[in-house]
């Protein structure tokens, strides 16, 4: 029987540098093959090397009767032609990524429970009213048109799969600037722990069966 936390996984899309066209009137660009089938859309992708580097690249665009795709370069340390590059989902992007690779680096245990949350109503560009929630440690930390919710901040989500990380469930936390990462006990174990992103929970793939977004 599959286990259904399995689902929703695949190993990690590679793009192969066949030539770099660097100077063209379009821009610097790389041009090779990307593994797997279809071209992820979106405008902006992360591609991450061997060695804990990465580049930012535009959209793909096929170039070439062959299959050839390239990507446009911003700001981009030029890579071997021949290095495979790795391409990341948006969830996966720096630092994360950096992060889970980093064998220095472990992830706290912690058990999540219901705290106080800070509530206020904005208006949405679709002219509806919507409540927003932000977390706080006590009361003292309301703002101007916001009121206390005792238990109003009820869940996190996994920084990587999106899945909900409910009152009494296990995670893990990692400090990052003024915030920091959450875990699932899944990706916990398939990442963190192996250090590494070999396979990765694409967002096209939706979420993972019997698991909420």
């Amino acid at each position: 029987m599959t286990d259904p936390n399995q689902e929703g996984v695949e190993s990690l899309r590679t793009f192969s540098v066949v030539r770099r066209d660097i100077g063209s009137p379009s821009g610097d660009r790389l041009v090779g093959h990307l593994s797997g089938s279809g071209i992820p859309a979106g405008s902006l992708h992360c591609l991450i090397g061997l060695h804990e580097s990465w580049v930012w690249c535009d959209a793909f665009e096929e170039v070439q009767p062959d299959g050839l795709l390239s990507i446009s370069l911003e700001n981009a340390e030029l890579r071997p032609k021949d290095e495979s590059l790795y391409l990341l989902p948006p969830a996966f992007q720096p630092p994360i990524s950096f992060i889970i690779l980093d064998k220095s680096k472990t992830w706290e245990q912690l058990l999540f429970h219901e705290k106080l949350a800070a509530s206020s109503r904005v208006l949405g560009t679709d002219g509806q009213w919507w409540r927003r929630l932000r977390p706080i440690d006590s009361e003292g930390e309301l703002e101007e048109g916001e009121s206390l919710e005792v238990t109003g901040w009820d869940h996190e989500h996994c920084s990587l799969c999106n899945k909900h990380i409910e009152p009494g469930d296990i995670y893990f936390f990692r400090a990052w600037e003024d915030g920091g990462y959450y875990l699932c006990i899944f990706c916990h174990e398939r990442f963190a722990l192996s250090h590494s992103i070999g396979e990765v929970i694409y967002p096209a793939m939706g979420i993972r069966a019997n698991e909420e977004e």
